[in-house]
């Protein structure tokens, strides 16, 4: 099926903030999985398998051990905490490495906001196929996947329909049942302006 950038953004934002994770953190989730999805990466199945498995320990608990360079994720997932990390990497002003992190993927759309700078992240991964990521903004496939996902967000991005109907299912947990009273005291649509 074929749906926005925002649309994916929205519900991967909404199930988020309806399994526990903190305000602000949905909202870099729910942006690193659309535009995950863009640039051909699996974020809405990532995220969905996130949602199935995980308590709202993980998705809450801050990164606790961060020692300089090093950060020790406890294998807690890179789908709340990508944008932590990469903004503690743009900080050290040194290559930063990371270590027991899952679904480490979700760290590269925000490394790519900050390729320009210089950032270098390794990571050393509890579960990805991903063994080393480093994002250098020199490198051709930088420009080629920044490329990829502008003409995805123009043109609308292909998903799957079981993944984005399972992140679907899990945005509906921080809607409110309708009723006339509801309508009236401001509560809108679900995905769209017509449902």
């Amino acid at each position: 099926m074929k749906t926005s950038f925002d649309e994916i953004r929205k519900i991967a934002s909404r199930a988020l903030d309806g399994a526990g994770a903190p305000p602000g953190l949905d909202e870099d989730g729910g942006w690193a999985c659309a535009w995950l999805e863009a640039a051909g990466y699996p974020g809405l199945r990532m995220l969905a398998d996130l949602l199935d498995r995980a308590g709202p320990d993980e998705l809450s608990a801050g990164l606790d051990k961060v020692t300089g360079a090093r950060i020790d994720a406890k294998g807690r997932s890179a789908v709340c905490f990508g944008s932590l990390i990469s903004e503690y990497a743009a900080g050290q002003g040194k290559e930063v490495s990371v270590h027991a992190l899952r679904d480490s993927a979700y760290v590269i759309p925000h490394l790519a906001n900050l390729a320009k700078r210089g950032v270098q992240l390794s990571i050393d991964p509890v579960s990805d196929v991903m063994v080393d990521l480093i994002i250098r903004p020199e490198e051709s496939d930088y420009a080629t996947e920044r490329a990829r996902v502008a003409a995805a967000i123009q043109d609308g991005i292909e998903v799957t329909s079981d993944s984005f109907s399972r992140v679907y299912a899990y945005s509906r947990a921080i809607l409110v049942p309708q009723t006339d009273a509801s309508l009236l005291s401001g509560a809108g649509a679900g995905l769209t302006d017509n449902d």
